[in-house]
C-alpha cells in the first residue's frame, strides 16, 4: 500500500484553542502520522495508508464536529509519498 500526504481544510475554526484540541485528538486516531493543524490557513496535514484514508477523513470531521459544532471538513490535497532510497 502507498503512504498518502493528505491536506484538509477545516472551515469554521474560531481560534486557536479549538484547533490545538482537534490536533491533539485527531493524531491519537491508529493509522494517522504526522497530524498537523494551522490554525491561520485552518489547513490539518497528516500522513496514512492510502486503505486507511477516508476513515481518517472521516474521523477528523467527527472530531472537527465535537470540538467546533459549526466547523466543516473537506479534501485539499492527497499525493503519494515517495519513499526514501
Amino acid at each position: 500500500m502507498a503512504m498518502m500526504k493528505v491536506t484538509l481544510k477545516i472551515d469554521g475554526l474560531c481560534c486557536a484553542n479549538c484547533a490545538s484540541k482537534i490536533e491533539t485528538e485527531s493524531s491519537r486516531i491508529p493509522g494517522a502520522q504526522n497530524v498537523n493543524l494551522t490554525f491561520m490557513t485552518e489547513k490539518i496535514r497528516f500522513e496514512a495508508e492510502e486503505s486507511e484514508v477516508d476513515r481518517i477523513i472521516s474521523e477528523i470531521g467527527r472530531i472537527s464536529k465535537k470540538i467546533e459544532g459549526k466547523a466543516t471538513v473537506k479534501l485539499h490535497s492527497m499525493k503519494e509519498l515517495k519513499e526514501k532510497a
